[in-house]
Order: C-alpha cells, then structure tokens, then sequence
C-alpha cells in the first residue's frame, strides 16, 4: 500500500526504522532495547498485550484521541534520561476517531459536542490531504490511506521535538511507526525505502492475544 510519502520529504526518513514487533521484543529481551514508548489511540485496550508479559521491562505508554504525540507529556525527560532506545507511533486500520474526524466536514456537525471539535481538530490535516487526493469519495481504501497518513504525521511531529531529533540523530533512539490490522491482528511497519507499511515476515510468530 502506497502511502503519503511526501510528509517525510527530506532528511528524516534515515531515522524510521522498519522492525517487526518479534525483532523489537527480542531486543527487549537481551538488553539490546533498554526501553520502548507506545504511543497510541484510547480505544487499543491491551497495547501491553504487543510485548513480552514481563512486568519488568520498560515499556511506556502513551494513550489519547487518536494517538497524539502532542499528548505525550513527559517522553522529552525518559529520553534525556536515556531510558528508552525506541519510540513506536501505533495505529489501527479501524480506528473510529479517525473515521469521525474523516466525516466531521460540517460546521454544524462540528459544534455539536466539544469531543468533535478535538477530534476534528486532531484529523484535519489528514482529512484536507484525503480531499486533496480522492475528493469526496470514501471508501475502505481510503479509510486505510487516512490512517497511514496520520500515523506518519504523527511521527514526523515526533521527529521534529528537537530532543528527539538530536538523540536519533546520535543513534540514541529509534523511531517506528506500526499499524495493526483489527481483522489479523498483525502489525503493519512503515518502511521508508518502499514508502509502504507492510507485515515482516516473521510477525506471525507473535501474534497478540484477540482483546486487543
């Protein structure tokens, strides 16, 4: 699946790094990640669920509408104190806050509750690039298209908080970006070369419980 690749136009595709959700656990595991922040939308009910059940390891998560790095208080302080070696930005294929954003095209039905002014708000430059590219259609395609588009204008937010940037750009931190497929339950990474998000090979081996 062709994504929006001009959000990464420039220097900061070299920092997203393509790996499958076993490559990072393994990683995890020997010590080669020190630690992993999730950032995700409120309706993943057992992100946790992605890695090994060891209360042990350092994941962080992150959770808000939509999946926002601008909600992410207090990465800024795991990286400066050098807690963490990845960053994934998760998103899902039927993400509802997406959906809602996708059709909150008119004012009236924007001003209704204070929930879709956010949520409007949150959408909008990847509603104004679905228009842009497809019109007024609306479609599964396009659905899909959106929520890639999101997923890599949140990462590109991400890499653009200065401290982020500086500690990729040290080789400090690792920076991915992850949607699942409600129906598999596989995760899709972004891969900067292809400009496509597509399932790794060996993420079968994997799979997360079904209550994600």
């Amino acid at each position: 699946m062709k994504t929006l690749a001009s959000i990464f136009d420039g220097p900061l595709t070299r920092f997203i790094e393509p790996v499958s959700r076993c490559e990072l656990n393994q990683r995890l595991k020997t010590g080669k990640a020190t630690g992993v922040v999730v950032i995700c939308c409120s309706e993943l009910s057992n992100v946790n669920s992605l890695f090994p059940d060891d209360p042990n390891l350092p994941i962080f998560t992150w959770q808000n509408l939509g999946g926002c790095v601008s909600d992410s208080n207090g990465l800024e302080e795991l990286i400066a104190e050098k807690q963490i070696t990845d960053v994934v930005i998760l998103g899902h294929y039927g993400c509802e806050i997406i959906e809602v954003g996708l059709r909150c095209d008119s004012k009236e039905e924007v001003s209704e509750k204070k929930i879709y002014q956010e949520v409007a708000r949150r959408i909008a430059p990847t509603r104004g690039a679905m228009k842009e590219r497809f019109g007024d259609r609306f479609d599964k395609h396009i659905f899909q298209k959106a929520v890639e588009d999101f997923v890599l204008r949140e990462l590109a937010s991400l890499l653009k908080i200065p401290s982020v940037y500086n500690a990729a750009n040290e080789g400090q931190l690792r920076v991915h970006a992850w949607i699942n497929r409600d129906d598999t339950m596989e995760s899709a990474t972004y891969d900067p070369k292809t400009r496509t998000f597509w399932v790794l090979p060996d993420d079968d081996k994997c799979l997360p419980s079904r209550s994600l």
